[in-house]
């Protein structure tokens, strides 16, 4: 298990000679399996290459954005561009600062289950998120036990991925997760790609979502369940 936390660093703007100064930090923290990491960073790449894509497309801009607040600015205090300068100038950083304030970087932590409070948290947590994922993926599967609306290879393929990251969430091995992925796994047996899942498949979903629900209320993490 491990803890992902993301860094956005927007900021350090500010004159290099004002000691004061401090980045701007947004940051999110996100538990994860290792695997889910692993898959994650690949997918993370991409945002990031598209991430510097934008921040480049600002640097081209940096000179006019200067020029057009200096221009701002002196309409509006009534002043001269030199005044500016001699007031301002400092305060507004050089093109090398402000590309290198756009940061976006990704650190982890192992995430250890004890037997504290903290521990049973923790536990609870991810309890919580197979229910979600559990009941988001029976509300899913619904619409395909209709006759009117076969499985595609696509769906096919979701089905397929959300089952395994089921299992993969269920980190503490919880025995009502276990039978719950033995349900879709069940289902999973009946899928076939251009027909609809049936009324077998219905009415194993309905106790899917029966279960979790119980499950979610017994241990008071109903609020994480999306109805």
């Amino acid at each position: 298990m491990t803890s992902v936390i993301f860094f956005e660093r927007r900021g350090a703007v500010e004159s290099p000679d004002d000691e004061e100064s401090e980045e701007i930090i947004a940051r999110s923290v996100v538990n994860m399996t290792v695997n889910m990491y692993e898959d994650f960073l690949i997918e993370c790449k991409k945002y990031e290459l598209e991430f510097n894509r934008l921040r480049d497309e600002l640097v081209d801009q940096y000179d006019k954005m200067v020029q057009d607040f200096i221009s701002l600015y002196c309409d509006a205090m009534k002043c001269s561009e030199e005044e500016w300068n001699a007031k301002m100038r400092k305060m507004i950083p050089s093109k090398e600062q402000f590309r290198d304030s756009f940061k976006l970087t990704v650190d982890r932590a192992p995430l250890v289950f004890t037997s504290d409070d903290l521990g049973e948290f923790w536990e609870g947590q991810f309890l919580g998120k197979a229910l979600q994922m559990a009941f988001s993926l029976a509300r899913y599967l619904d619409n395909f036990t209709d006759f009117e609306y076969p499985l595609t290879a696509e769906a096919i393929s979701a089905i397929q991925k959300e089952i395994r990251l089921l299992s993969e969430l269920n980190v503490t091995n919880n025995e009502d997760v276990i039978q719950i992925i033995s349900f879709f796994k069940e289902i999973g047996d009946l899928i076939a790609e251009g027909e609809c899942l049936g009324y077998r498949s219905k009415g194993i979903v309905r106790i899917i979502k029966e279960k979790v629900v119980k499950i979610a209320v017994e241990r008071n993490l109903l609020k994480m369940i999306e109805l």
